[in-house]
């Protein structure tokens, strides 16, 4: 019995086989079947995109970490002018054409010191009784 079977599934495998046999293996198959390519350029595709993500979340944490720092910086007022004065240089270094026109405020002249007037103290008059 174990012979007729084997020559069953002998005779079955070869009527079901059109041409060469594909190989078991698709990387054996290297560039030449369009599957393995296939999935190749999927699974790269993948990759790209998961490392993209991956460097844009780092990039977002980390600008959320530097407004947080400057924000709580701000707050405590500790460097705070050094922030205001950084970030305006980074403004004006973004437009260099136009320059800064230098507007010098007009300081009134000092005036003098008014005298102050004492008055003089005298003594209270006493009217003497004739």
């Amino acid at each position: 019995m174990g012979i007729l079977q084997f020559l069953k599934n002998a005779l079955s495998r070869l009527a079901n086989r059109p041409g060469p046999r594909e190989p078991a293996n698709l990387e054996k198959a290297g560039s030449t079947h369009k599957d393995f390519n296939d999935e190749t350029a999927r699974l790269d595709n993948k990759a790209t995109k998961a490392v993209e993500r991956e460097k844009l979340s780092v990039e977002r944490k980390a600008n959320l970490v530097e407004t947080a720092d400057i924000d709580a910086r701000k707050k405590l007022k500790k460097v705070d002018d050094l922030i205001d004065k950084a970030a305006k240089l980074s403004a004006s270094a973004e437009k260099p054409d136009q320059k800064k026109t230098a507007t010098k405020t007009v300081k009134s002249a000092p005036q003098p010191a008014k005298p102050t007037v004492k008055p003089v103290k005298t003594k209270p008059k006493v009217q003497k009784k004739t």
